[in-house]
């Protein structure tokens, strides 16, 4: 599968969906991780350091994408 994590889009939003050591288990577990440039660089996790874990850094093209949802996105139906 490949999985894909793209940079946060919401104001003050500091987190991103997958940390470095999460792509790492990723990759381990067969998986490819491509990763949106600069998407953990709000959360001080540079594309350096996604290359090091073995995420590729590029245009999103995948088959899962990670995102984190604010508490004003939720549904009321739980």
């Amino acid at each position: 599968m490949i999985i894909g994590v793209l940079k946060e889009i919401h104001l003050g939003e500091r987190r991103v969906a997958l940390a470095p050591s999460g792509v790492k288990n990723c990759v381990k577990t067969g998986h490819s991780v491509l990763v949106e440039k600069g998407a953990g660089v709000i959360a001080n996790f540079p594309d350096y350091q996604y290359e090091d874990s073995g995420a590729e850094i590029g245009e999103l093209i995948c088959d899962f994408l990670a995102r984190h949802q604010t508490q004003e996105g939720k549904s009321d139906g739980g």
